[in-house]
C-alpha cells in the first residue's frame, strides 16, 4: 500500500511539474501562434527591429529569434511590411533577407532560401551600390546597399504550431 501511495505522489507531482512547463512555454506564444511582440501574417510571424545592425548582423540576430531576416513575396506582403516599419515611433529604411549571390550582380537570393519570385526595385535600382537590399519606409521600393551599412531590419519566422 505504501508504494502504491509513494506512485500516486511521484505521478501526481510529474504531472505538476510538467503542466506547470506547459503553460510557462504556451504563455510565451500569442493565441496567434506568434511570440509576444511578433505581428501575424498568413502562416508568419514579423518583428520590426529599431535597433540599426550591419546585414550579417541582423541576419545573426533572427537567427537567434528562430527566423531569418524578411523574405517578400507578393505586394501585400511588402506593403504589410512597410506598415510595420511606420507603425514604429520613428521608422527607418530597414534590412530585408535579399542579396547578391556571391557578388554576382543582380543573381538575387533570399537568406532563409526561399526562391526569388517578387521584386519591388524603383526603376532606377538595383544600381551596383551594394549587395544587400533595403526596404523604403515611405514608399516599399527597394534598393540595394553596402552590406555593412548599419539599418533596422525585419525578421520573419513561421507560426507556432502547439
Amino acid at each position: 500500500m505504501a508504494f502504491h501511495l509513494q506512485t500516486l505522489f511521484l505521478l501526481c507531482g510529474l504531472a505538476g511539474l510538467w503542466t506547470g512547463a506547459w503553460s510557462k512555454a504556451v504563455e510565451k506564444v500569442k493565441g496567434n501562434g506568434c511570440p509576444k511582440d511578433w505581428t501575424r501574417l498568413d502562416c508568419n510571424c514579423y518583428i520590426y527591429q529599431d535597433e540599426p545592425r550591419t546585414f550579417a548582423d541582423a541576419e545573426s540576430v533572427c537567427n537567434i529569434l528562430g527566423g531569418n531576416l524578411v523574405s517578400i513575396h507578393n505586394a501585400l506582403e511588402n506593403f504589410f511590411i512597410q506598415q510595420l516599419i511606420l507603425a514604429d515611433d520613428s521608422p527607418d529604411d530597414a534590412w530585408i533577407g535579399l542579396h547578391d549571390a556571391i557578388n554576382q550582380d543582380d543573381d538575387f537570393i533570399w537568406t532563409d532560401g526561399t526562391l526569388e519570385d517578387f521584386l519591388a526595385f524603383t526603376g532606377s535600382e538595383p544600381d551596383g551600390t551594394g549587395d544587400c537590399v533595403q526596404i523604403n519606409q515611405s514608399d516599399g521600393c527597394w534598393a540595394d546597399m553596402l552590406c555593412t551599412d548599419d539599418l533596422p531590419y525585419v525578421c520573419i519566422r513561421e507560426t507556432s504550431v502547439w
